[in-house]
């Protein structure tokens, strides 16, 4: 600690230190003495313990520039959660009472391979190799694809059909892992806990980097990106661990939650029915179904209507699809109908309803009146405007006499004119294939 202060040439001043550490001086403006303590109680000052750590008041911080202790930081972010290390795949979380964080490492082929490839996963005891062909493939072979995206396929498929210790599976959504953003890539995992060196390595004809291996197995063995290694894949083995860390059963405690990488969902672990319980979904939005992202902004997707008053409002939430059975989502936006002449149709439109009161009427029909005594519509014209069949009966409609005498046109385009002079009203009271099936009922 240093002070400034202008001294007289005859002025002594003393600048010993004082007692317990603490500092003291004569001047009007030096430091007080206030003894140095482990903990920030009274006229104490706070220094640092033998751990390098300062203590820190066990109370919770009460005003915005107070230091909060790890207690308090803990409760807040937890939340009834523990958050744990970030993991590849859900394919590492194992349920049961084996359950357990299962070890695993990431792959990927930006170049297709060549038959007689090999990669073999060793853990020192039961290694299992798998290599490439170019027809069809016997037991721990994989097919050469057309592309290096279909033959890591079926690498994974091979690997899951024939591995007897570890498994695999395909992803997307690890390309940060890799310095060339690979669009595919797969994680090979544990199929139950093991603590033993997991690593894998393989001769390939082309390079040995027509596979690169991102690994975990230094440092602070956890799934971060910025933990792993990226190499090509060996070609010999290193017999040490390279695949991430894993954790056995009885080191997992209730709410243990887990981030995975690929698709950024949440696992947490249930120990009352031993099994990883998803807590969030993931990140991804896919545009549709009323979703649009516009500049990765998303946003409820406009349609425009075509024409006036095709669009109306919503009116309530609601938890079934209209088929009557209550829907498992959490609800959704519904127009409402009266269900008796309105109701929303297979395609989820509002339609009338099949056999209602509206559905029944038929559009306004002409009939061709051929001679000056033919004063009502045919049987066949009839037929033509309400329909044959029995579920047509209680149809009805306006039929329009249009005579064809005259060669005149209607102002709706129709020929006739003078010769239209009679209009019914018609009903369909039966389905016998007779006039006696409509009743008429003259109104001009």
């Amino acid at each position: 600690m240093t002070h400034l202060k202008s001294h007289g040439i005859a002025d002594t001043n003393n600048h010993d230190q004082g007692t317990n550490g603490t500092l003291v001086g004569t001047e009007s403006n030096a430091v007080t003495e206030k003894a140095f303590g482990p903990a920030a109680t009274a006229n104490l000052i706070t220094q640092r313990q033998a751990n390098g750590h300062i203590t820190l008041p066990a109370g919770d911080p009460a005003v915005d520039t107070d230091a909060a202790n790890k207690g308090y930081v803990d409760e807040q972010v937890v939340s009834g959660n523990t958050w744990k290390e970030i993991l590849l795949s859900a394919e590492q979380l194992l349920d049961g009472a084996s359950g357990c964080v299962l070890q695993g490492i990431l792959l990927t082929i930006p170049t297709n391979l060549q038959a007689t490839d090999f990669i073999t996963i060793e853990d020192g005891v039961a290694p299992e190799t798998f290599t490439a062909v170019a027809g069809a493939p016997a037991a721990n072979q994989f097919q050469i694809g057309g592309s290096a995206a279909v033959t890591l396929t079926n690498l994974v498929n091979a690997i899951i059909s024939d591995g007897v210790l570890w498994s695999a599976v395909e992803t997307a959504g690890l390309d940060a892992y890799f310095s060339g953003a690979e669009t595919y890539q797969m994680v090979i995992y544990r199929k139950a806990y093991s603590a033993l060196p997991d690593r894998v390595f393989g001769t390939l004809n082309g390079a040995q980097g027509d596979i690169q291996v991102v690994e975990f197995g230094t440092g602070s063995q956890d799934y971060r990106q910025e933990s792993g290694t990226q190499s090509d894949l060996p070609s010999s083995d290193p017999a040490a661990k390279r695949f991430g860390f894993t954790r056995i059963f009885a080191s997992l405690n209730g709410g243990d939650t887990h981030r995975i990488a690929d698709d950024n969902t949440a696992f947490t672990w249930d120990s009352d029915d031993e099994v990883w319980q998803q807590t969030s979904q993931g990140s991804a939005v896919i545009e549709g179904n009323g979703i649009d992202i516009t500049g990765n902004k998303v946003s409820t997707d406009v349609a425009t209507a075509a024409a006036e008053q095709q669009y109306g409002g919503l009116v309530n939430t609601r938890t079934s699809d209209g088929s009557s059975a209550a829907g498992a989502d959490a609800g959704f936006n519904a127009v409402q109908t009266d269900n008796s002449d309105l109701a929303i149709n297979a395609s989820n439109q509002l339609a009338l309803k099949a056999n209602s009161r509206l559905d029944r009427m038929k559009t306004d029909a002409v009939w061709e009146s051929e001679t000056g005594g033919d004063k009502e519509p045919t049987l066949a014209e009839l037929n033509a405007a309400l329909g044959t069949a029995a579920g047509d009966i209680g149809n009805k409609c306006m039929m329009i006499e249009r005579s064809t005498a005259y060669g005149q046109v209607l102002s709706s385009g129709g020929a006739g004119g003078i010769g239209s002079t009679s209009s019914f009203w018609a009903i369909k009271i039966a389905n016998a294939g007779a006039l006696a099936d409509y009743q008429l009922v003259e109104l001009s």
